[in-house]
């Protein structure tokens, strides 16, 4: 389905609660980024992952 053939305000609901701050950060979010790799850390493995909708 094309972008173009959505409501208006359905892309900008699902960026408000997949990342409210979305258009704040340059593509990463340093508040996602550094609680899922210390997290990651302790497991040593991969267990989080920052959520972006950029990705």
């Amino acid at each position: 389905m094309p972008l173009y053939t959505l409501p208006r305000h359905l892309p900008q609901a699902v960026v408000a609660v997949a990342d409210a701050r979305f258009y704040q950060h340059p593509g990463f979010a340093a508040r996602a980024v550094l609680p899922a790799a210390w997290v990651n850390q302790g497991k040593r493995r991969t267990v989080e992952g920052p959520n972006t909708s950029s990705r």
